[in-house]
């Protein structure tokens, strides 16, 4: 009787106080309130609303979401900051120095007013091989073309700014190589190679709304 009144207290105390299970591994359906709680590794499988701040102690921290992750704040007045940091998404290069409020993506950036595209197509010689349509919305395009690994940019590179205004695209400025080009077919924005075979033609653009 006397543990059993014991346990009784103790969890009525850690109800009502905090609780600190120091080196904690486990689960719990969602913790609710301002409990201080240091663990090892949490798993929750609930909502778990945290009254202050969430702290790593430790390098290399990781929180981990299987089926992807919402951040969401109050108002526009109350954003997501990040702060005295910055935010790398996706693989960083090995021993990379990011200043203070800098931003790095492995990938492709995008976002309402622009976003970054790269890729590759494989391109017969002689034949104006189509490397991406441009959408029908006002835009500008600034593109592009190569052919890695030939060491001679005069020959393999090529770079157009294309511009589009209600479905109707317009090259406004290109360089082209002495055997790379860049072309317009409507909508298509176009590449043609005269090395003599079959080449892969590297592209990457930046479209501006």
């Amino acid at each position: 009787m006397k543990y059993f009144i014991c346990a009784c207290l103790f969890l009525i105390h850690a109800r009502a106080y905090a609780v600190t299970p120091q080196g904690f591994n486990g689960t719990c359906g969602g913790l609710t309130g301002t409990p201080n709680i240091s663990v090892g590794t949490l798993t929750t499988s609930g909502q778990s609303v945290l009254g202050s701040s969430l702290r790593f102690s430790s390098g290399n921290s990781l929180l981990t979401e299987s089926w992807g992750m919402g951040v969401t704040t109050g108002d526009s007045t109350h954003p997501f900051h990040i702060d005295s940091s910055a935010l790398v998404v996706g693989s960083a290069p090995g021993g990379g120095t990011y200043g203070v409020g800098s931003v790095y993506a492995s990938g492709m950036v995008q976002a309402a007013s622009h976003n970054t595209v790269a890729s590759t197509v494989s391109a017969t010689n002689g034949s104006a091989t189509t490397l991406f349509s441009v959408s029908s919305a006002t835009g500008m395009y600034m593109l592009m073309a190569y052919i890695a690994g030939t060491g001679n940019a005069s020959a393999y590179v090529a770079n157009a700014i294309i511009s589009v205004e209600s479905g109707s695209a317009r090259i406004m400025q290109q360089t082209s190589g002495s055997l790379l080009s860049i072309s317009l077919s409507t909508t298509n924005v176009q590449a043609t190679q005269t090395t003599g075979s079959t080449q892969t033609i590297s592209y990457s653009y930046l479209k501006m709304i």
